[in-house]
């Protein structure tokens, strides 16, 4: 059920852990999941899946602090390591 993923989310973070992104709905769309970007504790927005959350954090993530002239952010499954 779409209520429940509002419970245990879904979470991804890159390497840096600048950007995170958080699965889950609003309730003015309760019938459709969303992935909500943050970069640097800011709020984006909600895409309507990873990828484009991916592409869209790529935008607002300064190249100079990932160290290349093309910032591709690549997203991992962020698990809790029981201290969170």
């Amino acid at each position: 059920m779409v209520r429940d993923v509002n419970r245990n989310p879904r979470r991804w973070m890159d390497r840096s852990a600048r950007v995170r992104v958080i699965e889950g709905w609003h309730p003015s769309r309760p019938d459709g999941l969303g992935y909500n970007l943050m970069v640097d504790g800011d709020w984006i927005g909600t895409f309507e899946s990873l990828d484009t959350a991916a592409v869209a954090a790529s935008g607002h993530v300064r190249s100079e602090s990932i160290g290349t002239q093309d910032p591709q952010v690549v997203l991992l499954p962020y698990i809790p390591s029981g201290d969170d």
